[in-house]
């Protein structure tokens, strides 16, 4: 589909979001830089075409960009076990590490709404952010050794009504805590292929029908 024969615009637009300028838009869409697509659908054609080079590198350790393709496929999956639905806002307070990147790849395959905040963020900046978004879940990093994140998202869900899950995304497991690495082991690798392609192939075709 050659959208630039198209009306541009957001025919429902999502309340609390700030949308680009038509004219934005426009310019955009002249340059070729504006696609009719979902961001993940474009991640897994460059993983695709990518497979066999190095994504993610660190002190001993790589992943090419076909292990993040499947470890984010089955991560998308098993958010998706968790009762997440697509448009989901996802509260993410998370340090830099691989499984962040696994997690954001994996919201966005499973058409949910990663909501990035510091780690510095208190009760202040999260509940707000979790109560303005109506967020279902908190994803935390638990490897400082001076701030207790899992009880703070344990308090957090008692001032957001909509949050309903928090996941341990990174750092130590936490009793009683969901904890990603887990869930991802939990989930076949072909069932979140086929899984990840409908949700993809569902983004886009919003996306087309929205755009116009």
């Amino acid at each position: 589909m050659d959208i630039r024969c198209l009306p541009i615009g957001v025919r429902r637009p999502m309340p609390g979001v700030t949308y680009p300028p038509i004219a934005d838009l426009e310019r955009y869409l002249a340059s070729g830089a504006l696609e009719a697509r979902s961001l993940a659908a474009a991640f897994r054609e460059s993983f695709d075409r990518n497979k066999g080079r190095i994504a993610l590198i660190g002190d001993g350790w790589s992943l090419t960009y076909d292990a993040l393709d499947i470890l984010s496929d089955r991560a998308a999956l098993a958010f998706a076990k968790l009762g997440l639905q697509p448009l989901d806002r996802i509260i993410f307070q998370v340090g830099n590490s691989p499984n962040l990147v696994v997690a954001v790849l994996g919201c966005l395959k499973a058409g949910l709404i990663p909501l990035c905040t510091l780690h510095a963020h208190r009760e202040v900046e999260i509940a707000g952010l979790g109560n303005h978004a109506a967020a279902k879940a908190h994803f935390i990093d638990t490897s400082s050794e001076n701030f207790d994140f899992h009880g703070f998202s344990a308090h957090i869900r008692t001032r957001v009504p909509s949050l309903q899950r928090t996941v341990v995304v990174n750092g130590k497991p936490v009793a009683d805590a969901l904890v990603m690495a887990e869930l991802i082991d939990a989930v076949d690798a072909e069932e979140a292929r086929a899984f990840v392609q409908q949700c993809v192939m569902a983004l886009d075709t919003k996306i087309r029908v929205n755009f116009a």
